[in-house]
């Protein structure tokens, strides 16, 4: 059996080795503060490597044994310090608001974790801090990494904040803050309030911020009824301290009945008063509410389905008209103003065979076909007129058959 020291700076790696020299091979461990870490059989060496936070600072030992080893395993401690400055020890409680009554005594406890071995300085804060000293009204005890101030003989003055202050030569000093508070009843609960469930209509929500305890650990007393009822029904909640805004629910209660809540708090040392009361509805019935909601919804849709439908009709129609017919209706109208230049003065004196020339263009013929001719010998701005309207005409067919090929 033996033992070593070893000291390391703080998130810098390094590596526990257990070397053996033993035939056959051994049965080797690793603990650290008497936990197994790591282990293994028939082996001459185990190792472990340390990112060397500040809390692998322990106690580690290697073990051996094997058949041979009539009197016990081998074993050897290490002493591994990592050097770091003070912190709250993770391993460990503290309680930093103590309650107390008049002429008790309350102790603050802190435990830290540090390499080199830290210093510690009570001190009183109201609201400057003063440090405090061992005398006939504080008892303070310090020992490796552990502190204890007692408070003797408690009284007004003594109430509210406290700190310790803990440091060595590495790094900054840590400051941990403590409250001494007068035991007394809780507070009033804030901001009762309640929401219904959608689903479950016949089920209520509240809510609320919890209030000063006191002190001691407090419950929460829901109180609720029918309104006109004498008889409160009650639910109890046990505070969360680590939950700010806490919550309970209510189930089975009846439906198209109006209800009334408070809610107030209770520690050990009484009761606070309750809060306004609030007042809430459930619905009449939760399949009729389901019906009513599924008839709103058919109704929405009912409604908008047709007209998304007649919106998308009407938008066919227009595209139709302006990339289709609008170019054939120019077509004509063209044709017809070719038409009526070649016979001008006969248009002037005639006006109805304006509009025979016109009707004339319109229909399949003769006309027709010097239309498609004049495309061949452009010769005058009527005739160019027709060239761009027969190829539009010819890329709308383009067009035509190019959707009917890709529906």
């Amino acid at each position: 059996m033996g033992s070593s020291d070893i000291t390391v700076n703080e998130n810098v790696s390094s590596t526990i080795a257990c070397y053996v020299d033993s035939n056959p091979g051994s049965a080797i461990t690793l603990l650290k503060d008497g936990i197994l870490i790591k282990k293994t059989w028939g082996s001459h060496e185990l190792e472990s490597t340390l990112r060397n936070y500040c809390n692998d600072s322990g106690v580690y030992t290697c073990t051996s044994v094997n058949d041979y080893n009539t009197d016990g395993a081998s074993i050897k401690n290490i002493y591994y310090n990592v050097q770091c400055a003070p912190r709250r020890s993770p391993n460990r409680d503290i309680l930093k608001n103590v309650s107390s009554a008049n002429n008790e005594n309350v102790t603050l406890v802190f435990y830290t974790i540090a390499y080199p071995a830290p210093q510690f300085s009570w001190q009183k804060c109201a609201p400057t801090c003063t440090k405090i000293t061992d005398g006939m009204k504080y008892k303070i005890v310090s020992e490796d990494l552990e502190s204890n101030l007692t408070v003797l003989n408690i009284q007004q003055s003594d109430y509210g904040s406290y700190q310790v202050v803990v440091s060595n030569t590495i790094g900054s000093a840590w400051i941990e803050h403590y409250n001494i508070l007068r035991q007394a009843k809780p507070s009033v609960p804030g901001y009762f309030h309640y929401t219904q469930h959608l689903q479950n209509q016949t089920t209520v929500a509240f809510y609320w911020l919890p209030g000063d305890n006191g002190g001691s650990v407090q419950t929460f007393i829901i109180e609720y009824k029918t309104t006109g009822s004498q008889v409160w029904e009650q639910i109890s909640v046990v505070e969360k301290t680590s939950t700010p805004l806490m919550n309970a629910s209510v189930d089975n209660l009846s439906t198209g009945t109006e209800y009334q809540a408070r809610i107030f708090a209770r520690n050990k040392f009484g009761a606070s008063y309750g809060t306004d009361t609030i007042t809430f509805l459930t619905p009449a019935s939760t399949t009729r509410a389901t019906h009513q909601s599924l008839s709103q919804v058919w109704c929405i849709v009912g409604a908008v389905v047709p007209g998304i439908l007649l919106v998308g009709f009407i938008s066919v129609l227009i595209f139709l008209r302006l990339t289709n017919h609008i170019h054939f209706t120019k077509k004509g109208v063209h044709e017809g103003l070719a038409s009526a230049s070649t016979t001008k003065t006969a248009a002037a004196d005639d006006p109805a065979n304006v509009t025979m020339a016109h009707y004339e263009a319109l229909t399949p013929g003769q006309r027709s076909t010097s239309v498609y001719s004049s495309l061949q010998h452009p010769t005058s701005t009527d005739n160019r007129f027709a060239q761009r309207t027969a190829l539009g005409a010819h890329d709308i067919e383009l067009q035509e058959q190019s959707a009917y090929q890709n529906p």
